[in-house]
């Protein structure tokens, strides 16, 4: 009965209802639940059993609950509980709720806590007395825009009344009155006009704010859920959610997974322990800017001649599973052209009521890793999840864990706030959490970033029992109090930004398109009113660090690409880079890949990290390919592979480093003459940042004729670079170990490695790597970069040694820069 797209819930019983509302037997998808309860026999105490379920549960948006007989005493607790919860439809109509009923719900109309938009109240018994009550909450009700009062006689006096509370009242815009509520036409031809007047001034507004620069507060923010894989953490966010523990559903995440919600302040103005489901299909137009993502609200100005287009009365009342037909969804529908999609912020009273937040859910697996830093971003907050247990099973290995990714959130958003969760809580004794406590308050007091509990026993950490569900709301309630004082969250927000976003949103929804040219971006922007392009960048980058899209500037290649569906990015590099033995693909996959000749191909991938086009191809369903290559090749997760292709016309290759899984002993130190050593134990050597290298060295070395094929495996590479240089690179613990087979080769293969490391950091680890250089001398010991460059030592310092254009290195694509280092 309703604009929102609403999963209806049709009871069978009073009962029924309760336990919907309870979410007793809700699925877990419901977004926006609407229950329909008509026609069966209500009474007032059914009424009130229900109104009390009702103000425990955020999700529900409507309520219909027509031909009952609740009684004027019903009314009363259905008024009261709109107090409470975040309904914007009821719909009443044949309950018998008389003057005393109406006027219960004209009190709570005059509330701040009162979110309704519909009321259908037509054949109440309504009289007078009641109608004037209504007319005087009209007066002061800056939320309800759709009443239905058809059958109710409630006579000429209460007609003028309704006709005066409309010229205070700006924002009803649907009044159905006719002649059976004892008004005289004339009355009800005035109260049609000013309802008339309301929508027009509601479309003028409407237009005229989207075309100005008026700020408000984003109040949208980004969890982003980190640890090792199978720790729980999908487990926390569905329990976060209110979602019940169910192994069978719980799956290890592959790649990304992301979950919108809406955190909800109550009537102390305080954020409650739940959260609130949001609809996709609202999130992003329009009501990116409105505070209220699902507050948007029905607002269509419908002449007599359009009235055709809302459903007659009895098909917005057939209770019926299979008939019922819900209002038509927004769009324009009559021939002013009025947008439906208005909202009562733009009438003068925004709803201000809550915080959307999309919860980031990442993979754990090591694989996963090299991926990760393209999406940790310095505008969130982090929940780092460890599971209690492995702890206490292997310490050193779960702290190892933790250390990576409180340094991987250090790097890559320093002042981010980090909430630390352990896990599976049930299976340990206090004492063995207090112990765990201990251990990590050591490691915790190494990150200012980390959000220490001032007032419990347990310091460090946040302990939960995802399977009974206890430290839950304590784990809400400290992200809910952390969230809301970030300054990117209340941050004052251009509207046209935000109108910007919407218009790219729309876009993006309607023609099906997953990514857009930045010059179309810019054309758009600029007929939104952002006439710079400097304002454009920075507009993109911000809704990137929010997850609204992403835009990758580490290159003018890649800038020149804007995604509007993370999730699809996400989900196409995850079906390369992935666990082989945890995340197989399904049989269809599998039988696919057979059936089209392809299957060597697979296995190449994963015992050896090359594939071809072909298969890249089957796995992104030929869709976007070229545009996924050029992304991996210019973020460094892939590499041309031009070894082992002797004629025009051999397959393509490519080289997917984080997928290389055989150890092979590549040094025999006779065959090497000296060596460097990259050490990052100062800070530390995040995963990823040696594959990458490893993507630059193998096309680098591809250009020359006479390089061999590289011998490849996890953390080992032996390259040629031409003229006979061979290096060795090897990751260790902290450290990246560089060998070269000649001396007349140090110089040149150290600037090879160095300046592909700082592009690396410079590119995609935000320039906060920290590394000191170790040089080998003769005498078999190392010295530190600096004093071996003002003692010139040899061979690692020759005369004419080029140095470094650092703008070249940060900005140049692939080809430029390895034109650079030639």
């Amino acid at each position: 009965m309703s604009r929102f797209n609403y999963t209806w819930k049709f009871a069978l019983s009073p009962q029924d209802v309760v336990d919907i509302l309870r979410n007793k037997d809700a699925e877990e998808d419901d977004r926006g639940l609407a229950v329909s309860f008509s026609k069966l026999k209500l009474n007032s105490q059914n009424a009130y059993d229900i109104a009390e379920a009702l103000k425990d549960n955020e999700n529900c948006k409507a309520l219909d609950f027509c031909i009952n007989t609740i009684g004027p005493d019903g009314a009363k607790a259905f008024a009261e509980a709109a107090l409470y919860c975040r309904v914007y439809t009821m719909c009443l109509h044949s309950n018998g709720i008389g003057d005393e009923g109406m006027i219960a719900f004209a009190d709570a109309l005059k509330s701040e806590n009162c979110y309704l938009r519909e009321l259908y109240l037509a054949s109440n018994d309504i009289g007078k007395d009641g109608a004037l009550a209504l007319a005087e909450a009209l007066k002061v009700n800056t939320r309800l825009v759709a009443i239905y009062f058809t059958r109710n006689n409630v006579g000429e006096e209460a007609g003028k009344a309704f006709v005066d509370a409309l010229q205070y009242n700006k924002t009803l815009i649907t009044f159905k009155l006719n002649h059976d509520n004892g008004i005289k036409p004339g009355t009800i031809a005035r109260i049609n006009d000013l309802v008339e007047k309301n929508a027009e001034r509601q479309l003028k507004l409407f237009t005229e704010t989207r075309a100005t620069d008026e700020k408000f507060p984003w109040h949208q923010a980004k969890l982003m859920v980190i640890g090792q894989g199978q720790v729980g953490k999908t487990s926390t966010v569905r329990s976060l959610t209110g979602m019940p523990f169910d192994p069978e559903k719980v799956k290890s995440t592959i790649g990304v997974q992301t979950t919108p919600v809406k955190l909800l302040r109550n009537l102390d103005n305080q954020y409650n322990h739940t959260w609130s489901a949001e609809d996709e299909k609202y999130r992003g137009a329009v009501g990116g800017y409105l505070n209220s993502l699902s507050l948007q609200i029905v607002a269509s100005k419908v002449s007599s001649k359009d009235e055709s287009l809302l459903p007659k009365a009895s098909e917005k009342l057939n209770t019926n599973a299979e008939t019922f037909k819900p209002l038509p969804e927004p769009g324009i529908h009559n021939r002013e052209e009025v947008v439906r999609k208005m909202t009562t912020m733009l009438a003068g009273a925004m709803d201000n009521n809550g915080i959307s937040i999309d919860i980031w859910d990442y993979g754990g697996q090591d694989v996963f890793h090299t991926l990760h830093h393209l999406l940790l971003t310095r505008h969130g907050l982090y929940l780092l999840c460890f599971a209690s247990d492995d702890l206490v099973k292997d310490e050193a290995e779960a702290l190892r864990y933790l250390t990576f990714w409180l340094n991987s959130a250090k790097i890559h958003a320093p002042e981010a706030p980090v909430i630390i969760v352990g896990t599976k809580a049930e299976l340990l004794k206090e004492d063995e959490l207090k112990n765990i406590n201990e251990v990590v308050s050591k490691l915790a007091s190494r990150y200012p970033q980390v959000v220490m509990r001032t007032t419990e026993s347990i310091t460090s950490f946040y302990p939960i029992s995802n399977v009974e569900g206890t430290g839950v709301d304590d784990l809400r309630d400290i992200i809910n109090a952390v969230t809301v004082e970030q300054k990117y969250v209340n941050r004052p927000l251009s509207l046209l930004w935000m109108k910007c976003l919407d218009t790219l949103i729309d876009l993006s929804e309607r023609e099906s398109r997953d990514w857009l040219s930045l010059t179309e971006v810019t054309k758009l922007a600029n007929e939104t009113g952002i006439r710079s392009k400097s304002e454009v960048l920075e507009m993109l980058k911000l809704f990137h660090e929010l997850g609204k899209l992403f835009h990758f500037d580490a290159t003018d290649n890649l800038s020149s690409i804007i995604i509007m569906k993370p999730q699809w990015l996400v989900d196409r590099v995850a079906e390369v880079i992935r666990d082989k033995d945890m995340h197989q693909y399904d049989e269809l996959q599998q039988q696919r890949i057979k059936d089209n000749g392809l299957y060597e191909d697979y296995k190449r991938l994963y015992e050896e990290g090359i594939t071809t086009r072909e298969l890249l191809e089957d796995l992104w369903g030929h869709v976007q390919v070229d545009f996924l290559l050029d992304l991996m090749r210019e973020t460094l997760l892939l590499s041309d592979y031009t070894f082992g292709r002797h004629k025009k016309g051999d397959a393509d290759l490519y080289l997917v480093p984080s997928l290389l899984t055989t150890s092979k002993n590549l040094i025999n130190d006779d065959d090497f003459e000296c060596y460097c050593i990259y050490d990052f134990s100062k800070v530390c050597l995040p995963q990823g940042v040696f594959d990458r290298i490893v993507c630059v060295l193998i096309a680098y070395s591809g250009r020359f004729e006479d390089s061999q094929k590289p011998v490849l495996s996890q953390g080992k590479a032996m390259l040629w670079l031409g003229k006979g240089s061979v290096i060795c690179l090897e990751e260790g613990s902290q450290k990246i170990h560089l060998s070269i087979n000649k001396s007349d080769n140090a110089s040149s293969s150290m600037r090879v490695i160095t300046h592909t490391l700082k592009k690396v950091n410079q590119d995609v680890m935000n320039s906060k790597l920290v590394w000191d250089l170790y040089l080998s001398t003769n005498d078999e010991n190392t010295i530190l970069y600096e004093k071996a460059m003002k003692k010139k030592l040899k061979p690692w310092f020759v005369t004419g040694q080029q140095k470094a254009d650092s703008a070249v290195i940060q900005r140049a694509d692939l080809n430029v820069f390895m034109d650079f280092l030639s």
